[in-house]
């Protein structure tokens, strides 16, 4: 044989290992691709979340993820919520419901914005006329924006204030 086609053969040798060599690693990547989505469906988990949220359901979140990304998801917390209770930086598992109870503290509170002029008479220092008050402002002005207007108003006194001011809320 002549040096040119060794040359020749040698050269189409190189170009079928190089084409396999290609072919090997598309194939490859191919396999990759569907080991890396099984993998990401297996690193999904199912949590059901219950109670004081916005949105309670079940959720699909990845592994990994913590209570207060559950959380997030499901809305947040409703203004019922006892969130300090609540541990936001435990791991999910999959399969695990989370429940948020009731603030029983906050649902022991009067309402000043809601409340009757019985339940109003229930707090230490309430007065006939203080309880009439709190309720005339409401029908006059709209509800109060905070327990503080109370005070502001001159609906009450500082000394009252001081008594109920952890068992009212708006």
């Amino acid at each position: 044989m002549s040096n040119n086609k060794k040359t020749t053969q040698y050269w189409m040798i190189a170009l079928v290992i190089l084409a396999m060599i290609i072919f090997g690693i598309t194939l490859n990547s191919c396999d990759n691709e569907e080991i890396t989505e099984e993998k990401k469906q297996e690193y999904e988990i199912v949590v059901e979340i219950k109670g004081e949220v916005l949105f309670p359901d079940i959720y699909k979140l990845p592994e990994g993820a913590r209570v207060s990304d559950l959380i997030a998801i499901a809305g947040g917390f409703t203004s019922t919520a006892d969130d300090k209770n609540v541990n936001l930086a435990a791991k999910l598992e999959d399969g695990m419901i989370i429940l948020i109870n009731k603030n029983v503290d906050i649902l022991n509170k009067v309402n000043i914005n809601q409340a009757t002029y019985d339940e109003l008479m229930k707090l230490d220092g309430m007065t006939k006329t203080r309880a009439n008050n709190i309720i005339k402002h409401r029908e006059d002005n709209g509800l109060f924006n905070s327990i503080n207007e109370l005070l502001e108003l001159k609906i009450i006194t500082d000394e009252i204030f001081e008594k109920i001011k952890e068992f009212i809320t708006i």
